[in-house]
């Protein structure tokens, strides 16, 4: 920031809140504090104090970008301009886009057309016939630093708008919204005077794939991050979701050369919530004054800004010697500086970090050991005391690959979810023990496996079981008939009912629920399984609907659980109980995790959860599930990033099942790339994309896309998202996937020499269709380098 002084981590901000004018002692220590302030146009008269205290504080004025009621806050008061109908967003009805702020029914704020140029010329030099004076000279005359402007939409319906008639999309609105930011920057930029704005959503799309809060950024000089991590009750960006946003906020950064103020809200006195906020930006300051920063710790009124003695010690690790880290295994962020480090924890349940070094000390001073322990949603600051400080905790190195009968070491490890050919198929049998590595099977498939194991004498075979009592219990371990009379193992609904569920809506009881943390329902469950396993020569179980809610299948809520999380509880036990009991007959454990993704108690996900009770996890809704996409968008990378955290911190496999319309080629490749995404090529990560609804069908599919993907060779990295492109991207030996998420079409730039997935040459750019996905292969000549990883370094 200009006039700011150079090296420091954390300059100190405050946004709209400044101590009365006859509150000198409170102005003076306002000024020796902070480093940047937003004020109002009211609070002129208190520059020359404010200065005189601090030469260097940075001072803006706050300007709405619309029209208000009174006229204060923007450049004019609505009804002074609302006959200019020219300078006015429209809504569907064609009336003015207006807000009522205080919900009293009152017009508390107009939008302005920000492309219109009557209304820049009034914005920035006012309008004399009508006596309104301009930002520009407001600005310069009052001793202001530069201009805050707030209200810079990103998207057409804030606030609960009707989308304004002028615009035919968002991008639309954006690409008019940056262009009146430069048309401002600039005649600010030839007097010297700075320009911030506050992003409402610095995460939202631009039209090319990118990110809103960089396109504006490029166009002004400080951007305003106002839900930065923590408002009040909320949380924002937090679990797998933090380190990504960190990297783009650093990226934006780093790129356009300016600089951000973030404002993390919270509760009063919620020290451990601020620690969160300052942490995670001193994770994305680069050192040299580009980022100031404000935890405000109050609702009301108070005109006093809370001033925390933790920013001083920020100023004390010196400057960041590396980059922000992610600990995938540990669910940390991390980062060095000269005199220490800083550790955040985004989830909402705690997390321990080992291997601290000697000597080190948090922000209080107090020892800490070897390991740590880290609340929910935390962060903190710790100092190496040692004369010579040795390095933060590298990151743990990825577990080792669990005991395994998969193959090791192949890219796809192909697997089947009840879909076998008839016994009298003989060639389809051999066929499909020849490309598939993992079956899961009906009971009445046993005849089946003596052919397969003869084929494929490594093929793991599953039984299939209900968790709950069937109707003919031919898939449950005992008929819901044997058992009805034993109440005490059944869930029961709000009016004292067993659970049950009706799959093919014709009315019938098709399976029924038995309560998980039952002994008695353990005890019949595992001695079962354990029979007919040992009778007919299967590798382990596969377990069906392993409820992670109380009202799957549309039920009412079973009386016995006062919650989800009590439920999620109750069922991981269970299957802890099962895992323990068959590991001693080396029996696998594998289950259908209906909902991976569901919240625990401790705010953790129940895939993770489940998995660490079990061999391998069912994720039947991955990536595409037939005309309806998962995983979209801005969504796709932290859902393959927490896939990869879960399978590798709980050293278990994930079943990856993807299912699509039969035909749809791009539909395969976007599951398939974004698997490639997820496996570390040691038989962790399974995968089937079903192209057919037709379920009586006993032929699995195969593509030979899943053989293709073998000759990328092994992956040289962890996937990465390409923020800028809206595309992730995975490089291996070979060749490299692209991934694109999102309902619209994605380009970017490739290397000469690359070929798609049938060997057609790519020139110039790749472009990728809406929710797919692309295998790529280094195409180069004899002699040159098959693998340049180091070509790939603009995407790193």
């Amino acid at each position: 920031m200009a006039g700011a002084p150079a090296g420091r981590n954390i300059l100190v901000g405050d946004y709209l809140r400044v101590p009365d004018a006859q509150q000198t002692a409170d102005l003076i220590e306002l000024a020796s504090t902070h480093d940047f302030l937003v004020l109002h146009a009211w609070s002129e008269s208190k520059i020359p104090l404010l200065r005189a205290t601090n030469p260097d504080i940075i001072l803006l004025l706050y300007k709405d970008m619309g029209f208000s009621a009174v006229g204060t806050e923007s450049v004019a008061s609505y009804y002074e301009v609302n006959d200019l109908d020219q300078m006015f967003m429209h809504n569907s009805l064609g009336g003015h886009v207006f807000w009522d702020w205080d919900n009293n029914g009152t017009l508390d704020a107009a939008a302005a057309r920000p492309e219109d140029p009557l209304y820049r010329q009034m914005f920035i030099d006012g309008y004399p016939s009508r006596g309104i004076a301009g930002t520009l000279a407001e600005v310069r005359d009052g001793g202001w630093d530069g201009l805050f402007i707030d209200d810079v939409w990103t998207d057409q319906t804030p606030y609960g708008n009707d989308d304004p008639v002028e615009y035919s999309s968002d991008e639309a609105l954006q690409i008019q919204m940056a262009d009146f930011l430069d048309a401002v920057h600039t005649r600010f930029a030839q007097e010297g005077l700075l320009v911030a704005a506050n992003i409402g959503w610095w995460q939202d799309t631009t039209y090319d794939g990118g990110r809103t809060g960089r396109m504006y950024l490029e166009n002004i000089d400080i951007g305003f991050q106002e839900k930065f991590l923590i408002n009040y009750g909320g949380t924002w960006n937090p679990g797998v979701q933090w380190y990504p946003e960190i990297a783009a906020m650093a990226d934006d950064l780093s790129i356009t050369g300016n600089s951000a103020f973030f404002l993390s809200r919270g509760e009063i006195d919620d020290r451990e919530s601020m620690l969160y906020g300052l942490c995670s930006a001193l994770c994305v300051t680069d050192g040299n004054s580009s980022l100031a920063f404000q935890y405000l710790n109050d609702r009301t009124s108070s005109r006093i800004p809370p001033y925390f003695e933790e920013y001083e010690s920020a100023e004390d690790l010196g400057a960041p010697v590396a980059d922000a880290v992610w600990h995938s295994s540990d669910g940390i962020g991390s980062r060095q500086f000269e005199n220490g480090f800083v550790l955040v924890n985004p989830y909402s349940y705690s997390r321990s970090f080992d291997g601290i070094p000697e000597d080190t000390v948090d922000v209080d001073g107090d020892p800490v050991g070897t390991s740590v322990t880290l609340p929910a949603r935390s962060g903190m600051i710790y100092f190496i005391e040692a004369e010579e400080p040795p390095p933060p905790p590298p990151p743990p190195p990825p577990p080792p690959p669990p005991a395994s009968r998969l193959p090791q070491g192949e890219n796809v490890i192909l697997g089947d979810m009840l879909r076998v050919p008839d016994a009298e198929s003989t060639a389809d049998l051999i066929a499909m023990a020849e490309t598939h590595d993992l079956l899961v099977l009906h009971e009445w498939s046993e005849s089946k496996i003596p052919l397969l194991r003869n084929v494929n004498e490594d093929i793991v075979i599953l039984l299939y079981k209900s968790r709950g009592f069937t109707g003919n219990a031919i898939e449950s371990v005992v008929s819901y008939d044997e058992v009805e009379h034993i109440d005490a193992m059944f869930m029961h609904d709000s009016e004292g009912n067993h659970v049950t569920w009706d799959y093919n809506g014709d009315g019938s009881v098709d399976g029924v629920s038995p309560r998980p943390e039952s002994s008695q329902y353990q005890s019949l469950f595992i001695s079962s399984v354990q029979g007919d396993i040992a009778d007919g020569g299967w590798d382990g179980v596969f377990i069906d609907d392993l409820w992670t809610s109380e009202t799957p299948h549309g039920n009412a809520d079973p009386v016995e659980y006062s919650s989800d999380e009590d439920l999620q509880a109750d069922m991981s036990t269970f299957l802890v109980t099962a895992h323990e009991a068959m590991a001693e007959d080396e029996v696998l454990v594998g289950g259908n995790i209906d909902e991976w993704m569901r919240t625990t108690t401790g705010g953790g996900r129940v895939g993770d959860l489940f998995l660490r009770s079990m061999d391998m996890g069912f994720h039947r809704n991955f990536v595409v599930d037939y005309e309806t996409h998962f995983s979209d968008g801005e969504d796709w990378y932290p859902e393959i990033a927490a896939l990869i955290e879960d399978l590798r911190a709980t050293e278990s496999w994930g079943f990856l099942y993807a299912r699509g319309d039969q035909g749809d080629r791009a539909s395969l490749l976007y599951a398939l790339c974004s698997y490639l995404c997820v496996t570390d090529s040691n038989g962790r990560a399974i995968f089937q994309y079903l192209d057919d609804r037709n379920t009586s069908t006993r032929v699995p599919p195969h593509f030979e896309e899943c053989e293709v993907a073998e000759e990328l060779g092994a992956p040289q990295g962890d996937v990465i998202w390409l923020p800028d492109f809206g595309l992730g991207f995975r490089e291996f030996e070979s060749g490299f996937v692209f991934v694109n998420p999102n309902p619209w079409y994605r380009s970017i730039p490739v290397l000469e020499g690359t070929t798609d997935i049938d060997r057609n040459p790519i020139i110039g750019e790749a472009t990728l269709a809406p929710h797919s996905g692309m295998i790529y292969f280094y195409d180069f000549g004899v002699g040159e380098d098959p693998s340049p990883v180091t070509g790939w370094s603009v995407y790193r």
